[in-house]
């Protein structure tokens, strides 16, 4: 089964941030867990990385993730994840050593809208204190 970073949009503003709780999802295991805290410590070290090679002179994209009560907030730009795409999980990996609790270059990314959120999961809110067991619902009813 294949393992997911679902990303649970909070807040979606066209010209401001986005605010995104983070959960690992493992079918096979039956594992949820939020993980945004420990996603943007990664990143942190990511872009810590990224800074030392631009100081070089040469391009390092950095993914301008902040934690702030609970959320990864970022900019509205390139997608609902922004800079956190697919393609950099081995590079995030690489660069932020152990920071990881669960193996992010396993996993497909899934980003759900606010809307999703309600419809979909059918949670008032990112922090609903359903929304475990509606991903849980969502991705484990096809694991036999």
């Amino acid at each position: 089964m294949e393992k997911k970073l679902v990303g649970c949009i909070k807040s979606l503003k066209a010209f401001g941030l986005i605010r995104t709780r983070f959960f690992f999802v493992d079918p096979e295991n039956k594992i949820v867990k939020d993980v945004t805290e420990e996603l943007c410590a990664a990143i942190r070290k990511f872009n810590a990385v990224a800074e030392e090679i631009t100081k070089t002179g040469k391009y390092s994209m950095k993914i301008p993730f902040d934690f702030k009560n609970g959320i990864a907030e970022y900019s509205h730009g390139c997608g609902l994840s922004h800079y956190l795409q697919e393609r950099e999980f081995p590079k995030l990996v690489e660069r932020a050593g152990d920071t990881l609790s669960f193996p992010i270059q396993d996993c497909r990314i899934s980003m759900y809208t606010p809307d999703d959120v309600k419809h979909i999961l059918e949670c008032k809110t990112v922090f609903d204190e359903n929304i475990y067991e509606s991903l849980k619902e969502r991705y484990f009813k096809t694991v036999q």
